[in-house]
């Protein structure tokens, strides 16, 4: 286990690296083009990425989940079955487009250009599993920040001659293009690309259940921009998909890189509850440390950071970004709750979790955001019943750990909210002083933190980090 714990330290550290990097230049990026593209403009580009983040569910089939969690890997078959599937959704895309002209006259041709990145992320999606899964995080590293940095690049070059949404268009597809190239070179000689037609058919089969459950986690992630795209304009669904992805890019740059190396983790210890639950309450508490004073902060300085980092025509984001703004901490127990099931093969527990959580989330968001507007659908993703298989079934499972946990996060949330909301409160005549202040403190409060809880975990870190390496994956031949 030593040589897996250092792996899995390098390829955080990696992860880190590589979501630090790609989440600083996508943020100044997205900050430079929001004072370049109009919200409308937003609004349909993030409508076209509802449909190519569906495309990329039905082109994946739960197979990568699958594929993670089992000893025999067959990464040619994966492939094949990839490159079919996105051959079906181009080619259905092309000729179903008109259809979808509700969204905008020009949301036709849109669609029909991006439809090719299901065919480049189909391609690109391999080699990027492979590295994840033997915990060779680190090799991504140049691929995720050249895709970020051409995203860029090309986006804001093409918005500033006033292409709108077509720039960013235009920047996704050439960002996954050289992504491709990059991620299938850092992969390359080593990934096994066996093809046997037994192991297609088994794979599909033995993935039902993780198709299931990412078919109702796109509807999850994704369901809101499509109620606000059904019953609002445009400009409304881009106001509410800046303020969103503010919201998210702070779990992001915390949580993705924790991801990327957790599941395997989980898998390695899915026959060892000790091991496993220790690791799911370090990770959560880790992640939860972070985000909470960022989240409490962004609750009472949203407009000013709005103001500042956006320009004034997206100040109505700004209601929506507070009305988000705990979002992200409120449900913490499934934040890894849900790869805890997935490691354990408990996919009936997740499926029944995924498909509660979906549908209430479509019935309560048309509901309220039909009657409210945008506000309606940030109340609905607060309403998290259907997290309550999850959690129940991990509390059974390391009720130790979980109590623990509890314990723990109780402290994180109280501080934290005292911390910041004294401060905001008490300078809330002096806007930007109160944000400066107030944002100071966040970094306190990380050190108070890890102080309290976190001083074994950086030691059991650095020890796994100056371990003796691990054999490495052997080359295939050819």
């Amino acid at each position: 286990m030593d040589g897996l714990k250092r792996k899995a330290v390098v390829s955080l550290f990696s992860s880190y690296a590589s979501q630090f990097a790609t989440a600083g230049t996508n943020l100044a990026a997205k900050l430079i083009l929001a004072r370049l593209i109009a919200p409308e403009d937003l609004g349909l580009y993030a409508l076209a990425l509802l449909v190519l983040l569906g495309g990329d569910i039905l082109v994946d089939l739960g197979v990568s989940q699958h594929l993670v969690r089992e000893k025999h890997r067959p990464y040619g078959n994966f492939l094949g079955i990839r490159l079919f599937m996105a051959a079906l959704l181009f080619a259905a895309l092309e000729f179903a487009s008109p259809i979808l002209k509700f969204w905008g006259s020009e949301f036709p041709a849109i669609i029909r250009l991006m439809a090719v990145v299901i065919v480049i992320k189909a391609f690109s999606g391999v080699p990027n599993l492979f590295l994840d899964r033997e915990l060779l995080i680190q090799r991504t590293l140049l691929p995720q920040f050249a895709r970020i940095s051409l995203m860029g690049l090309v986006s804001i070059g093409l918005a500033y001659f006033g292409y709108g949404v077509w720039a960013l268009a235009w920047g996704t597809i050439a960002a996954e293009l050289l992504f491709a190239v990059l991620i299938w070179n850092a992969a390359r000689r080593q990934i096994p690309l066996e093809l046997t037609w037994r192991h297609t058919t088994a794979l599909i089969w033995s993935s039902r259940f993780l198709f299931l459950i990412g078919c109702m986690g796109f509807v999850l992630q994704q369901g809101d921009i499509a109620i606000i795209g059904a019953l609002l304009s445009p400009k409304e669904v881009g106001f509410y998909a800046m303020a969103y992805t503010l919201i998210i890019l702070v779990s992001k740059m915390v949580e993705s890189a924790v991801f990327r190396v957790i599941y395997p983790m989980f898998c390695e210890y899915s026959q060892d509850l000790r091991s496993l639950g220790k690791t799911y309450r370090y990770a959560t508490l880790a992640i939860i440390a972070v985000e909470a004073p960022v989240y409490f902060f962004l609750l009472f300085n949203a407009p000013v950071v709005v103001s500042l980092l956006l320009g004034k025509q997206w100040l109505p984001a700004a209601v929506l970004i507070q009305a988000l703004s705990v979002f992200g901490i409120i449900n913490p127990f499934s934040t890894f709750g849900n790869e805890v099931l997935r490691a354990t093969k408990r996919d009936a527990v997740l499926t029944l979790s995924t498909v509660i959580g979906a549908v209430t989330l479509l019935t309560t968001g048309y509901i309220l955001t039909s009657r409210y507007g945008t506000i309606g659908m940030a109340a609905a993703n607060y309403i998290i019943i259907g997290s309550i298989p999850t959690i129940v079934t991990v509390y059974r499972a390391i009720k130790d750990d979980f109590v623990q946990l509890a314990g723990q996060l109780a402290v994180v949330y109280a501080t934290s909210f005292a911390v910041v909301a004294v401060a905001s409160v008490s300078l809330s005549s002096v806007p930007h002083v109160r944000a400066l202040v107030a944002g100071l403190l966040v970094p306190a409060c990380w050190y108070t933190y890890y102080r309290a809880f976190g001083n074994g975990i950086g030691r059991d870190a650095l020890n796994a980090l100056l371990a003796r390496r691990p054999a490495a994956v052997p080359e295939v031949a050819g």
